[in-house]
């Protein structure tokens, strides 16, 4: 059947444990709460991610070196960066 052992051997024991529940999307997939709340988490730190790439962009340039004075850009645009 191309199903591994393993995979076949839990939905056996999930309908076991609660038939009426055994096929809840009806062939359609039903995201369940946990991974709303895990795909949150991951959506927040991807825009804190994009804001801490943004300023190190502003601060550094293509190639530009690591200076004290990079921090002014931080401080600069402090407003548009609130997560530091």
């Amino acid at each position: 059947m191309g199903i591994h052992p393993n995979t076949l051997y839990r939905w056996v024991k999930q309908f076991s444990d609660k038939p009426e529940a055994a096929f809840p999307g009806k062939g359609y997939l039903v995201s369940s709460e946990a991974e709303t709340i895990r795909g949150g988490k991951l959506k927040r730190e991807n825009e804190r991610l994009k804001m801490e790439r943004d300023i190190l962009k502003k601060a550094h340039g293509p190639s530009f070196p690591a200076t004290r004075s990079n921090f002014s850009v931080y401080e600069h645009h402090r407003s548009e960066f609130p997560i530091l």
